[in-house]
């Protein structure tokens, strides 16, 4: 049986088009990324056990430099309504708090392609409790009104900020990356930590999961699916529940990892499975044409 994916993060770059600075010092990412490459490394190998077919995908922002947002916007929205590209939908940039926030809410009205938004908190311009200003917390309370998601993509020891900010902005729908950038690299007490904030989290209804990124923290050999991926997933499931988990591959960030997409793919199957049919069906499609399309 072939497992139908929408995959809700991934991301690619174009750099004669976008200005993207934090790409400076990552070498293994400083160079054009195409969604023609995305196809080609995302396509089932034939060594794969894992019969899947990534049926559309939702692009996530890039975190471009402020003066091309608009830009990315425009780049990706002529891919999206061009029919033979997978992606469906974007996560546009935004900067809640700023008047540039409602800038890109009018590019969103006029561009229904574009189905939530972002901001990266885990940077040198967001300190701790950033998305705690007042002006920041009125404008993603705002996109309650608009039926737009606010993806949360934020340091895993500020996670406590996040719960703060999706308890004060109750009808705004979060969504919450990379399992809260879970870590497989660190110590057993970090992990506790993680746990109880993912935990507390967890406890709003207005914040699902999604299950991305924290692959790319798998940098040698020496892993195991049981070991290394399944206890993360364990404690997501037990917090969020079969409705509230999604697939996001993060490409090409995740080529950081020493684990091959398909790998990486295969494992969170192995997980899934485990629980049902029904709930890798909702991993992997349900759950995400339901919270973002």
């Amino acid at each position: 049986m072939t497992t139908k994916i929408i995959d809700t993060h991934q991301h690619f770059w174009d750099l004669a088009k976008l200005d993207v600075p934090w790409l400076s010092p990552v070498e293994a990412l400083n160079r054009n990324f195409l969604i023609s490459d995305y196809v080609l490394a995302t396509n089932k190998p034939e060594d794969c056990d894992f019969d899947y077919q990534i049926e559309k995908t939702i692009y996530i922002e890039i975190d471009v430099a402020k003066s091309t947002i608009k830009k990315e916007v425009d780049v990706v929205v002529d891919l999206i309504r061009d029919p033979s590209n997978l992606i469906c939908a974007m996560v546009a940039a935004t900067r809640p708090g700023e008047a540039f926030f409602g800038e890109i809410l009018d590019v969103a009205q006029s561009n229904p392609e574009i189905v939530g938004f972002r901001q990266v908190l885990h940077t040198d311009m967001t300190p701790k409790g950033f998305c705690l200003q007042p002006e920041f917390l009125e404008d993603i309370s705002h996109l309650s009104h608009c039926n737009k998601t606010f993806d949360i993509c934020i340091r895993r020891e500020e996670l406590a900020d996040a719960t703060a900010m999706a308890r004060h902005c109750e009808n705004t729908q979060f969504v919450l990356d990379h399992c809260g950038n879970a870590d497989t690299r660190i110590s057993k007490s970090e992990m506790a930590k993680w746990q109880e904030d993912i935990e507390l989290i967890s406890e709003l209804d207005n914040v699902v999961c999604k299950v991305s990124g924290f692959v790319w923290t798998i940098q040698n050999q020496s892993w195991s699916t049981q070991d290394t991926i399944h206890p993360i997933l364990d404690h997501v499931l037990d917090c969020f529940g079969e409705d509230r988990l999604l697939f996001g591959g993060d490409w090409p960030v995740c080529t950081l990892s020493s684990i091959p997409f398909s790998k990486w793919l295969e494992s969170i199957h192995q997980f899934a499975i485990k629980h049902g049919q029904e709930f890798c069906d909702k991993l992997f499609y349900a759950n995400a044409e339901r919270i973002y399309l």
